[in-house]
């Protein structure tokens, strides 16, 4: 049985020289899907990452409309160019002497028809085999996989090609064509394009074309030129349990993505070959013939080698794909066209080489399972405020165990606690209590209270159901000595500073030092116990609460990661001086000191150990003041990349200087300079991929520290000036921070306030 070479007749154009220089290629080259993720050149004696110098993206290129159409540059500047790939042209043969040719025929080409040689008479095969690998040598067009290696197979049957009858022209003989398959497979052809059309094959050249794929050769057959709904018979070989799924029909569509149409026909549409179809570009594609001349020519005979040219730059770039892989991967990256999803016309879509070479699936660390995402591995909070990831370049595997190079430093988003002022000023709620005996008992709820009905805590009917309970805590006191408390949405320290009578603090902005655990959280429960002995006071205070992480993505809300904390302070008077001296322990589940850590790094929770010292000195006069320091020690257990236990050292600090009773009586004046929570040493030991080798199927490793201090250190300065008035208070406050969030870029923030409060 013989079939034709799927050409358009009538379609072929010799481009004049004028118009061979021109550009003109019809699709602009596509960005990566995973910009920060480059393909690794493949050991052994992998390439070099191509210079910085290096421009694909030349007229040569622009011209090259079949490799623009698939965005082949992707290819390329991921270091794929066909290098050490055969493919294998079952056509017409070619002109050997043309320089799209020179150096990369293989000695294995051959005519396996006759003893002509492999020249080509008609010049299909020449125009067919330089779209898939014609030479990139800054002259006319260069092929989708220049640097391939071209193994030439002239099938067309002796005296054929000359038939210039309208039903002539070359012939290819089944039996030719299952020979030059078993050549093809012999001499090592990870693809084999054929643009030939016809009836089915017959029994021999179909065990062929079995062979072929039992060896994990992939077949690439155009899908023929008749308009059809189906493609033509010979590639319905492709549905066959011999094509192992090997088999890929390719059809043609215009610059538009149009179905082709030719003056004498138009391509073929998937139809059952559906879920195996692809098509690449048919209308008017740039190449030569076989006198080298450049030529316009239209047909699936050029749809074809473009996808055999991206066969060729998948198989060079990720020698562990199997050749079910490459076709999957094919198959499945195309760009959908037409109706949403596999379609009978144009099938799985357009061949699209960026989106092939992206990474698809899950990623792991190479070597690994440890998985890693492109997007997402963690958020640094604000003890660690602008602190640098360098280092974090490593290499990941896709799920087809692909290897990338990728930078990770922009996957992890920060907490910055910019302008505080309106939290501070923003509160919004009533506070009511009762006491009974020894017991007080206290509510606070969030609400608008307009009205001066009189109800619960003073609040309207209309406000006491959209009211939300904010916090609420319970003082008993057991003994003389002795009291407990306990409380919900408020921390132990609150309800020890209740118990010893301290006065909470005015300030606004500047915090003391101790009084937060530095990153943004929420109290659940918590509750304390304090024993007075004499001059000594004994406390010992318990929590459990949430870490809030702000969710990245599109929900729009914090993620609340559990802690609990624990703590025992110890302080005494020493007449108008008291020292004081705290141990506690900080126990997060998920987090590190308020940090979100990925599961590239064990998604580790964290323990840390403060101890902190403060002193008060009060003059009679009204004039105190305060100092307090606190240095914490935080373990961070082994997972992931990180092979041991990490440790960080953080500090904070305040001093205040207050006066009582300054120019009024009930006035009050103070100044605060204070630095929050700061991560001053240590990080993350990591061991990352610096390489990967296909060859081996294993990772160069290499140790990475990464430093979790900022180089920016924020440091409050607020003075706050109270007064009474009416019935509440007036006070104002001015304050400074510079480095805000540790960020050492970050300007300077400055303010002033000025409330009002009052009593109900």
């Amino acid at each position: 049985m013989s079939r034709k070479s799927v050409l358009a007749v009538g379609t072929l154009m010799i481009l004049a020289p004028a118009l061979t220089a021109c550009g003109g290629g019809s699709g602009v080259a596509s960005v990566p899907q995973t910009p920060s993720a480059v393909a690794v050149p493949p050991p052994p004696a992998p390439p070099p990452p191509p210079p910085s110098n290096v421009d694909y993206n030349t007229p040569e290129y622009q011209r090259s409309n079949a490799a623009t159409k698939i965005s082949a540059i992707t290819a390329y500047t991921s270091g794929a160019t066909g290098q050490g790939i055969t493919a294998a042209v079952i056509d017409s043969g070619v002109n050997p002497s043309l320089p799209e040719f020179a150096g990369k025929i293989s000695s294995a080409s051959r005519d396996v028809a006759g003893n002509r040689g492999m020249g080509d008479e008609d010049g299909h095969g020449t125009s067919v085999a330089a779209v898939l690998l014609g030479a990139k040598n800054d002259s006319d067009t260069h092929g989708v996989a220049f640097n391939a290696t071209l193994l030439a197979l002239r099938t067309d049957t002796p005296g054929s090609c000359a038939n210039t009858a309208p039903d002539g022209g070359c012939s290819h003989n089944d039996m030719a064509i299952a020979s030059a398959l078993d050549i093809a497979v012999a001499n090592g052809a990870k693809v084999v394009n054929m643009s030939l059309g016809g009836a089915g094959p017959n029994s021999t050249l179909r065990a062929a074309m079995g062979r072929a794929t039992a060896a994990g050769t992939i077949l690439v057959i155009s899908a023929g030129n008749d308009g059809l709904a189906n493609p033509d018979a010979f590639a319905l070989i492709a549905n066959d349990a011999v094509a192992r799924n090997l088999i890929i029909v390719a059809g043609g569509v215009d610059d538009a993505n149009a179905v082709s149409v030719f003056s004498t026909g138009g391509s073929n549409q998937a139809g059952s070959t559906a879920s195996r179809y692809v098509v690449a570009l048919a209308n008017r594609v740039r190449t030569i013939n076989e006198t080298g001349a450049a030529i316009l020519a239209s047909g699936t005979s050029y749809a074809a080698p473009a996808v055999s040219g991206a066969v060729a730059l998948l198989a060079q770039a990720f020698p562990n794909l199997t050749s079910a892989q490459i076709v999957d991967l094919l198959l499945s990256s195309a760009r959908d066209l037409g109706a949403a999803g596999v379609d009978s016309v144009y099938g799985r879509g357009l061949v699209d080489l960026a989106s092939a070479f992206a990474a698809r699936g899950a990623t792991s660390v190479a070597g690994t399972t440890v998985p890693v995402s492109m997007t997402d591995n963690g958020t640094l909070s604000a003890p660690m405020g602008d602190a640098t990831l360098t280092g974090l370049s490593t290499v990941f595997q896709d799920g087809y165990g692909r290897a990338y190079q990728a930078d990770l430093e922009g996957t992890f988003s920060r907490s910055y606690s910019g302008g505080r002022l309106w939290s501070s000023l923003n509160a919004d709620g009533r506070t009511a209590g009762v006491g009974y005996g020894m017991t007080g008992v206290a509510l606070s709820v969030s609400g608008d209270v307009r009205t001066g009905q009189v109800g619960p805590l003073a609040m309207t009917d209309q406000d006491q159901r959209t009211a939300r309970l904010m916090a609420g805590w319970v003082v008993s006191r057991l003994s003389r000595d002795t009291h407990f408390a306990a409380g919900f949405s408020r921390s132990s320290g609150a309800l020890i500073d209740q118990m010893a009578l301290n006065k909470a603090s005015q300030f606004l902005i500047a915090e003391e030092a101790g009084s937060s655990f530095g990153f943004r959280s929420t109290p659940v429960y918590s509750g304390a116990v304090r024993q007075q002995f004499g001059r000594w006071g004994l406390s010992i205070g318990w929590d459990r609460g949430e870490a809030l992480i702000w969710s990245k993505g599109l929900r729009h809300r914090y993620d609340r990661m559990p802690y609990t904390s624990a703590s025992v302070s110890l302080d005494r008077r020493f007449g108008p001086l008291s020292l004081g001296l705290r141990g506690q322990q900080l126990s997060e589940k998920e987090t590190v000191l308020g940090a979100r850590f990925g599961a590239m790094f064990g998604a580790p929770g964290s323990v840390t150990r403060q101890i902190s010292v403060d002193g008060v000195l009060a003059a009679q006069d009204g004039w105190a003041v305060r100092g307090r320091w606190q240095q914490g020690w935080t373990r961070i257990g082994a997972g992931g990349v990180r092979p041991a236990a990490d440790h960080l050292v953080s500090t904070a600090w305040s001093f205040d200087v207050t006066r009582e009773d300054m120019f009024l009586n009930r006035d009050s004046f103070g100044l605060r300079l204070a630095q929050p929570v700061r991560v001053a040493s240590g990080g993350l030991t990591v061991e990352l991929p610096m390489a990967w080798d296909y060859a081996t199927s294993s990772a160069q490793m290499a140790a990475t520290r990464i430093n979790l201090a900022p180089s920016g250190r924020e440091i409050d300065a607020e003075a706050i000036y109270a007064v009474p008035l009416w019935a509440g208070s007036l006070s104002t406050s001015i304050y400074w921070r510079k480095d805000p969030g540790h960020f050492a870029a970050a300007p300077d923030d400055t303010g002033a306030a000025l409330r009002f409060g009052m009593a109900f």
